[in-house]
C-alpha cells in the first residue's frame, strides 16, 4: 500500500457540501476507520479516494501521485484501490470467481495471472474454495468480503 494524502478536499453537490476541506494522511501500512453519523460524508470520502468520484477542490495524492484535483482526475481501474461497500454489489448471473476477476478482465491481465490473483484475493477474505459459487449461494457477510474491484498486488 502507498500513502494516501488528502489536501483540503472538497466535494460538492450543487450548494451542499459533502465533503468540506478534509485534509488528512493515511502513512502505508496504518488502518483507518472513519465513524460519524449518517450524512456526514464517509462514503463520499471513500469514493474519492477510490476515484468513483472527483473533487471540487484541494488534491488526492496516492504515494507520489496526485490522482484528484480541480483539474485532473485518474480513473478508478488505474489506482489500484479497492473499496468494500456496507451494501453489496455483486453481478447475480457471475460466480464469486467473475466478479472479483472481471475488472482484471477487462484490464487485459492474462488468464493464467488472473486465476492467480483471484485466488489470492479469495484466500486473503476467508473465501477460499467459493470462487465457483454464485452470490446467492452465500452468507450476507461472505458476500460483503468479495472483493471488489479485484485489483490485488
Amino acid at each position: 500500500m502507498a500513502e494516501i494524502r488528502l489536501e483540503k478536499v472538497t466535494r460538492r453537490y450543487e450548494r451542499i457540501n459533502a465533503v468540506a476541506s478534509v485534509s488528512m494522511t493515511v502513512r502505508d501500512g496504518e488502518l483507518l476507520s472513519l465513524l460519524g453519523p449518517s450524512g456526514c460524508g464517509k462514503t463520499t470520502l471513500l469514493r474519492l479516494i477510490a476515484g468513483f468520484e472527483q473533487v471540487n477542490e484541494g488534491r488526492i495524492v496516492i504515494g507520489s501521485r496526485t490522482v484528484s484535483s480541480r483539474d485532473s482526475h485518474v480513473e478508478a481501474e488505474k489506482r489500484n484501490v479497492g473499496v468494500v461497500f456496507q451494501t453489496y454489489a455483486l453481478w447475480p448471473h457471475m460466480t464469486v470467481a467473475g466478479n472479483v476477476g472481471y475488472p482484471l478482465k477487462v484490464a487485459g491481465v492474462d488468464k493464467t495471472q488472473r486465476r492467480k490473483r483471484i485466488d489470492e484475493a479469495l484466500d486473503t477474505v476467508g473465501l477460499s474454495g467459493m470462487g465457483k459459487r454464485r452470490p446467492a449461494d452465500l452468507s450476507g457477510g461472505q458476500r460483503q468480503r468479495v472483493p471488489w474491484p479485484g485489483v490485488w498486488s
